[in-house]
């Protein structure tokens, strides 16, 4: 008597399975076999958190380098990180749909532009070197956003802005800013 096999399910039925169950149960049925585990991948790891640690390194790197990149991480939080991990990051974030940076190294904020279903960007306590870098980052923002909320935005060098905004634009529907230093450059 042959036993039914779930690898002769058509893909799109295993996803529907697993999205109804909890993490839980999704991690255990990773265990199962390596196609499931692949397939499980996803659903296991959607949300992103790199919260402050003492040393200021993050531990991404080590934790996801060695493995193939899929782009699985809906949510990313990044706060207090010195390293640039733009390049480990990007593949894995590439569906982001909400973002938050806070205090980190800016060249990680060079993954932005290439979310491309990014809805909800937080920029908090970032540095910037200069004007011009800020512009460059809001000029190439995806379309998709929606939410812009922008705190303590701080300039290495103030110089006065000559970045040009030429592009798509974005049509915001919120945006939200603590102080008016965060706007004055803007305007």
């Amino acid at each position: 008597m042959h036993k039914p096999s779930i690898h002769g399910l058509p893909l799109e039925l295993i996803q529907e399975i697993i999205s109804h169950l909890s993490t839980r149960s999704i991690k255990s049925l990773s265990f199962t076999c390596a196609a499931l585990r692949t397939i499980c991948f996803p659903y296991i790891f959607h949300t992103l958190s790199s919260p402050y640690r003492p040393v200021g390194r993050s531990t991404f790197p080590m934790d996801f380098g060695r493995l193939a990149p899929i782009p699985c991480f809906r949510t990313v939080y990044l706060d207090f990180i010195r390293d640039d991990i733009s390049a480990i990051l990007l593949p894995w974030c590439r569906k982001a749909r909400t973002v938050k940076m806070s205090a980190l190294n800016i060249r990680n904020s060079a993954i932005i532009p290439y979310m491309s279903l990014l809805i909800d960007l937080n920029l908090s306590n970032v540095s910037f070197w200069v004007v011009d870098d800020y512009f460059k980052l809001l000029g190439n923002l995806p379309p998709t956003v929606k939410r812009l909320t922008a705190r303590e935005i701080n300039f290495v060098h103030y110089f006065p802005p000559s970045y040009t905004t030429v592009g798509r634009g974005v049509d915001l529907e919120y945006l939200k800013t603590d102080t008016a230093s965060d706007l004055a450059v803007l305007l």
